[in-house]
């Protein structure tokens, strides 16, 4: 079941983009997820991801001065100064990627962008899943150049097994790998060793779906191109790593040229 959170309100709109204001000072959705908002008797949702978090002054003309001198944590400043959450706001702009009307879904820009003080919501996983299935919204994200993005489809030439891989895919090709196509190798790997082993402990009868998923699900330590894979009871990487990218070019196939700003690793709850 999908799940979302209201995370703001929008204060200023575009066709290419727009600004939502948080509800809390200092909390907004994170940077680089997708978030949605509607467009009011169209029937239309318009995605967009985060790409720029800012804090600022309600009143721009009054800069904020140091009050920590002899606070311990951030927690007891506001404890100590409340009227604070009242100065200040927490924006956020999200870059318009593709709308959904009457059931489908668009990797283009949506006719109108959404009315001001419309609700903002963070997208479920399921939502993401369905909308970054194809690549199409890549071309509207990658115009904003300069923008940072975070991902956890790194390209394949971060990785140093996977450098074989590359030279494979670009002579057969002549292109270098398309986004996700090292974990795509490696998600094809997980699964053929899932049915080889899963057949192997039915005494070589064909087994069952749920027999092949149990058994990917016990992947630990997988060999492959993108690192050692090990999965939790969930399915998911046991730690999953993210990159944050910055874009270098609004020419989708220069998307490998994109530069790496850093890498996080996260440890993911196995519930």
């Amino acid at each position: 079941m999908m799940t979302m959170q209201q995370v703001g309100e929008v204060i200023q709109s575009g066709t290419g983009s727009f600004v939502a204001q948080s509800y809390s000072v200092n909390e907004a959705p994170p940077f680089g997820s997708l978030v949605r908002a509607r467009l009011e008797g169209q029937e239309t949702t318009i995605y967009g991801v985060v790409s720029k978090i800012e804090t600022s002054p309600l009143d721009p003309s009054r800069r904020p001065v140091a009050r920590g001198q002899e606070a311990g944590s951030l927690a007891e400043i506001y404890q100590d100064h409340p009227q604070l959450k009242e100065l200040f706001r927490t924006e956020f702009t999200a870059t318009v990627v593709g709308h959904a009307r009457d059931g489908s879904l668009y990797h283009h820009l949506p006719p109108l962008p959404p009315e001001i003080h419309q609700l903002v919501y963070s997208c479920a996983d399921e939502e993401v899943a369905a909308f970054t299935r194809g690549f199409g919204f890549l071309p509207l994200l990658l115009a904003g150049q300069g923008t940072i993005y975070s991902t956890v489809g790194g390209p394949a030439s971060f990785y140093p097994d996977a450098a074989q891989f590359v030279d494979d895919y670009t002579a057969r090709y002549g292109d270098v790998p398309l986004p996700y196509a090292a974990q795509a190798y490696d998600a094809t790997g997980i699964c053929l060793e899932a049915i080889k082993a899963a057949v192997e402990d039915s005494g070589g009868e064909l087994p069952v779906r749920q027999k092949v998923a149990s058994t990917v699900r016990g992947t630990a330590e997988y060999p492959g191109i993108t690192g050692a894979l090990t999965f939790n009871a969930r399915g998911d990487l046991k730690t999953a790593k993210y990159f944050m990218i910055r874009v270098v070019s609004a020419d989708p196939k220069k998307w490998h040229a994109n530069k790496i700003e850093y890498t996080l690793d996260f440890t993911l709850p196995a519930r």
